[in-house]
């Protein structure tokens, strides 16, 4: 995922050309961003760790060890930690000779606590310290630039769900879940969510209303309404703010109502995400729709009753 603005303050190590990030979202997870890195590193971990390799860089393998083992990870693939493991760096072979990494550290009571409502039962455990699955690199990626763009709290805590939900479900090694036999385009208590969120417009709903809607808690509601309808809470709550946006645009509201009433803290914010989804400014909408609305000049053209 390209992050095409990132407001995370960086800091300049004692290595040349290598800088790096640290940042928390919750309580309960730690994001360490690194560029430029040309270092043997050596981590104890304490909590559930990922290791993203970034893809938009030139051909990287990285050769690691952890649990006895030598692997390899080159660029688009994963590395998995678990509590109580150390892994060290021993080789990092690259066309520029340095690497792009992101590191998400997962404290393992969150982790417990979203596999049990995710329906699993034991302790979680990776099937393996390394792995490719594209899924699930781009669920993590998604939620790490969610947080460096600074995205607002339900945004992230979405994000967040869906990436957690899918290491779970893709990486772990326990046998899949059972329950929840409703099929997902059936189920009653999406509708309520969606129903609540186009009901909610003006502010951010956050997850824990949301499961009082549902019923479900946030791991199954966000993974349930994922296989729903193909994107995630926040992305459906965003596309259904933007749709009332067109109607008020075509309705001849002004932008600063709009933006107003729809709790975007003024005009310029809701010009940059209209023209980000859209690819055209909210005023070339209204102009668009104007010069193409065929049902004004249907009425225009009408006879007149007798």
């Amino acid at each position: 995922m390209t992050r095409r603005s990132d407001g995370r303050v960086w800091e300049g190590t004692d290595r040349p050309g290598e800088r790096m990030s640290v940042t928390r979202p919750q309580s309960d997870i730690e994001i360490v961003s690194v560029q430029g890195s040309h270092r043997h590193w050596c981590e104890a971990h304490d909590g559930f760790t990922v290791a993203l390799v970034h893809r938009e860089q030139g051909e990287l393998v990285a050769e690691w060890r952890t649990r006895c083992r030598s692997l390899s990870t080159e660029r688009g693939g994963l590395m998995l930690i678990e509590p109580g493991d150390v892994h060290v760096t021993q080789r990092v072979r690259a066309r520029v000779g340095v690497a792009d990494f992101d590191v998400i550290r997962f404290s393992p009571t969150l982790l417990a606590r979203a596999s049990r409502e995710l329906g699993y039962r034991g302790d979680f455990h990776f099937r393996s310290p390394a792995a490719e699955d594209p899924l699930v690199f781009e669920a993590l990626d998604r939620f790490v630039a969610t947080v460096a763009r600074g995205e607002g709290t339900l945004a992230v805590a979405d994000a967040c769900t869906h990436a957690l939900t899918n290491v779970i479900t893709r990486l772990g090694e326990q046998p899949r879940p059972h329950g929840l036999s409703l099929s997902a385009e059936r189920d009653y208590r999406l509708r309520r969510v969606n129903d609540y969120l186009a009901s909610h417009l003006d502010r951010r709903p956050t997850l824990e209303e949301l499961e009082q809607v549902s019923g479900l808690s946030q791991w199954r509601l966000c993974a349930r309404f994922n296989q729903s309808y193909g994107t995630s809470i926040g992305k459906c709550w965003n596309a259904l703010r933007l749709r009332r946006a067109q109607r008020e645009l075509e309705r001849g509201r002004s932008l600063s109502m709009i933006a107003s009433e729809l709790g975007y803290r003024d005009e310029a914010y809701l010009c940059r995400v209209f023209k980000a989804h859209y690819g055209i400014t909210p005023g070339t909408w209204r102009a668009m729709f104007r010069t193409n609305d065929c049902s004004v000049g249907r009425r225009r053209k009408a006879p007149l009753p007798r």
